[in-house]
C-alpha cells in the first residue's frame, strides 16, 4: 500500500545538497548496522498458520494488539506472506457487501462464514481481485544490513518486514518503519544544518487534497477511502474543519475483538469511542509546518505512531507527514 503520495520535489540547491550529504550519510549508516543491532532484547511473535479460519487468524491480531503476523504453510513447511490490516479491511468489507447483496439478517451468520472460510482460502480469492498488491512474503535475515531492509520496504511498498532465522524457519521480530526510526534517532549523529529546517521548506508529507471526514461519516465509508486511497489514516474534523480526531487501519481491531462484524454501518465517533483507551494511551499527534526536521522525527520516534497531523494555530488541518513520507525523502535516489 502506498502511503501518502508526496508534494512536488523541490527546495533550493542548498537544501538538495544539504539533503544529498545527510542522504549519503545516512544510507552509510544504514549500511554498517545489521538486523541484529535493532532487533529487540525481548518481544512476541504472532504466526498464524494458514489452514486457521479467517475469524480466529482476526482475533488473534486483536487480542495481541498487532497489526501484522507472518503466515505459515504447514504443508509447504515455509512463510508464505504476512496477515496486515489491509487483509482485515478487505474482508471486512467484501463481507459487508455480501451481507448486503444477499440480505444476510444476522451478525451470526457472517461470523459462521468468518469461521468458515481458511485464511489459505481467503489469500486465493484476494490474489485474484488484488493483483497488484503484493502477496508474496519478503523478509530479511538477522546479517542483512538496515539498508537493505529499507530498500524492501521501499521496494514492495510494505511497511513491515519479518526477521528470519531461515536455517530453523523461525520469525525473529518484525521490523517497521518507526522501530528503524527509533533506532536512527538513538544511533545516528549528525551535524546537517537540513535537520533544522523548517517542515514547509522541505516539503515533506502531503499538503495538498488532505482527505478528511466529519464524525457522522459511516465508518463504511472511511473504511472504503482507506483502501481506494491506499493511505493509513483520515483525520476527523468538525463541520469547521479543525480537527477532532484520526481513525487509523489499526482502529478497526477494536471492532473485530469484539466481534462486531455487522457494525460498519455505525459513525466513525461511535467505532472511535469503541477504541477505548489503549495501553499504550492516546492522542492526536501533530506538528507545524514551522516545526524543525528535527522537531518531527524526534515526535515520531518516540510515540509509536505512524504520522502527525500538521495543523495551524487554530487546530485546522493542513497535511500529514507520515514515516513512509521521512523515509522517501531520506532514500530516495537523485538522478
Amino acid at each position: 500500500m502506498d502511503e501518502y503520495n508526496n508534494m512536488a520535489d523541490g527546495g533550493s540547491p542548498h537544501q538538495l545538497s544539504d539533503q544529498a550529504r545527510t542522504q549519503k550519510d545516512l544510507a552509510a549508516f544504514l549500511k554498517s548496522r545489521s538486523m541484529y543491532e535493532l532487533m529487540p532484547e525481548s518481544g512476541k511473535v504472532v504466526v498464524v498458520e494458514v489452514e486457521l479460519s479467517v475469524k480466529t487468524a482476526m482475533w488473534a491480531l486483536a487480542h495481541h494488539e498487532l497489526q501484522s503476523a507472518p503466515l505459515w504453510s504447514s504443508a509447504e513447511r515455509r512463510f508464505v506472506g504476512m496477515l496486515t490490516m489491509t487483509d482485515v479491511l478487505d474482508v471486512l468489507r467484501h463481507f459487508h457487501a455480501h451481507k448486503l447483496n444477499s440480505k444476510a439478517a444476522s451478525t451470526e451468520k457472517i461470523s459462521q462464514i468468518l469461521e468458515d472460510t481458511s485464511v489459505k482460502e481467503w489469500r486465493a480469492f484476494s490474489a485474484d481481485k488484488t493483483p497488484d498488491r503484493p502477496h508474496s512474503f519478503v523478509s530479511v535475515s538477522p546479517i542483512s544490513t538496515l539498508y537493505e531492509a529499507c530498500s524492501l520496504l521501499k521496494d514492495h511498498r510494505i511497511h513491515r518486514l519479518a526477521v528470519i532465522d531461515g536455517e530453523h524457519h523461525v520469525v525473529l521480530c518484525t521490523v517497521t518503519h518507526d522501530l528503524i526510526l527509533q533506532y536512527i534517532v538513538s544511533q545516528f549523529r549528525s551535524n546537517a544544518t537540513l535537520f533544522h529546517h523548517q517542515l514547509r521548506d522541505l516539503e515533506i508529507g502531503t499538503f495538498r487534497h488532505v482527505i478528511t471526514v466529519q464524525p457522522e461519516t459511516p465508518l463504511i465509508d472511511i473504511l472504503q477511502m482507506l483502501v481506494e486511497h491506499r493511505i493509513s489514516a483520515i483525520p476527523i474534523v468538525d463541520a469547521s474543519g479543525v480537527l477532532l480526531d484520526v481513525y487509523c487501519r489499526s482502529d478497526i481491531l477494536y471492532l473485530v475483538h469484539d466481534q462486531r462484524y455487522d457494525d460498519l454501518e455505525i459513525p466513525v465517533s461511535e467505532a472511535l469511542a469503541a477504541r477505548g483507551v489503549p495501553k499504550k494511551g492516546y492522542r492526536v499527534l501533530t506538528c507545524k509546518q514551522t516545526d524543525t526536521l528535527k522537531t518531527v522525527i524526534e515526535r515520531l520516534s518516540v510515540a509509536y505512531e505512524n504520522r502527525l497531523i500538521c495543523v495551524d494555530d487554530d487546530l485546522y488541518v493542513q497535511g500529514i507527514v507520515s514515516l513512509t513520507d521521512l523515509f522517501d525523502y531520506f532514500l530516495r535516489e537523485f538522478s
